[in-house]
């Protein structure tokens, strides 16, 4: 029966020792390994095994590789990035001006409200001090003051909603 150290088995695969190291697990160990002194001595079943992993987790890294890379140059492939790159960019772009134009459109909306608010505001005010001097007895005084005006911009303003 031939053992093989881990270096040894390493560079029969063209792997690094730590790959090696890697495909070895507790149950591994206890079935294949064997230690002299501070050196991992593998069986021959142990080394087969090692093998069969090491290929299936290769083919697997070539199915990836080849997926990745479908007979287009890197060049291609960083255009084709970089153009769809640019479509999310444009995507981008249009949601911002939408979303400003919603924000301007709502600022207005704000504005003109805060207009017809500090209207009314005057109105109520002016309303306070008319029932004020009515209280007093002032209402020679108080029937010249309600202007014409105020009697329409209040129509206006509930006959438009």
């Amino acid at each position: 029966m031939s053992l093989k150290t881990i270096r040894q088995i390493a560079e029969e695969q063209s792997v690094s020792k730590q790959t090696i190291r890697k495909q070895m697990d507790d149950e591994f160990r206890q079935l294949y390994v064997s230690k002299e002194g501070n050196k991992l001595l593998v069986s021959e079943l142990g080394e087969k095994v090692l093998t069969a992993r090491l290929s299936s987790s290769g083919d697997d890294a070539k199915k990836r590789n080849s997926k990745m890379q479908t007979g287009k140059s890197p060049v291609d492939v960083f255009h084709e990035q970089l153009a769809i790159k640019d479509q999310q960019i444009s995507n981008l772009l249009k949601a911002l001006n939408q979303s400003q134009q919603l924000q301007a459109q709502t600022q207005e909306r704000l504005d003109s409200t805060n207009e017809q608010l500090q209207k009314l505001l005057k109105i109520a005010s002016e309303e306070r001090k008319l029932k004020t001097q009515i209280a007093n007895g002032d209402k020679g005084t108080v029937t010249q003051q309600v202007s014409d005006e105020h009697k329409k911009w209040l129509a206006r303003f509930f006959s438009s909603k």
